[in-house]
């Protein structure tokens, strides 16, 4: 469930992320459509393109949101479960030696 959540918010965050060459592109066509002046393109192209790299940030970001989230729904983690299963094998491991050897009469 932890995954399926991620990849849902990774994918949302792709889709808003665009690039430059897909923003250049759609004022291109408005510029063509006569819906932007030619001016006001180039102008929001440069800002877009001035505007700061939100790659690496933004996966971290979106991490931290659903490891937030995780933690409000009260699901267990990765590493949780793995020190689990570590201490549950300890704990049969250690009634095991605690457990009569001989068969029982």
């Amino acid at each position: 469930m932890t995954e399926l959540v991620r990849t849902l918010l990774l994918a949302a965050v792709g889709a808003i992320d665009l690039t430059e060459s897909r923003v250049r592109s759609v004022l291109d066509e408005l510029v063509q459509r006569g819906e932007l002046a030619a001016e006001e393109a180039r102008s929001m192209a440069a800002r877009w393109a001035e505007r700061p790299s939100r790659g690496d940030d933004l996966d971290v970001r979106v991490a931290s949101a659903v490891d937030e989230w995780l933690g409000r729904a009260n699901v267990a983690s990765h590493a949780e479960l793995v020190r689990l299963a570590a201490r549950v094998t300890a704990l049969e491991a250690d009634l095991a030696s605690k457990a009569p050897s001989g068969p029982a009469e």
